[in-house]
């Protein structure tokens, strides 16, 4: 478990991602779909995200092979293959990627 206090937590059928209050994001599961970088299943693993130290979570989601997370400046991040194939990523590294939306997204006020 992360030594943080988590504040924020999502679950789908095979992977739980959880918000810390410091802004970390952890992810457990299996990894079928490259969610996170490690090979270890069995524990919380810490997500580096871009401009993790300036730019605070907002709001996040998991789905089924994917996560996405909205920043307080309102930029959208994702990870996880079958859902980056759709937005026509073909890199599958488990990195985050920017999402484009144009203008951009609102973030939602606290």
């Amino acid at each position: 478990m992360p030594a943080d206090k988590i504040v924020k937590i999502s679950c789908s059928f095979k992977n739980i991602l959880a918000l810390t209050d410091k802004g970390g994001l952890y992810v457990i599961g299996p990894n079928d779909d490259k969610h996170y970088r490690s090979s270890d299943t069995r524990k919380f693993n810490h997500q580096k995200r871009p401009n993790e130290e300036t730019d605070a979570v907002t709001e996040f989601d998991l789905g089924a092979d994917f996560h996405v997370y909205v920043t307080k400046s309102g930029k959208a991040y994702a990870a996880g293959s079958s859902f980056l194939k759709i937005l026509g990523v073909k890199e599958d590294n488990a990195e985050y990627h920017l999402l484009d939306f144009g203008e951009g997204v609102r973030p939602i006020k606290p």
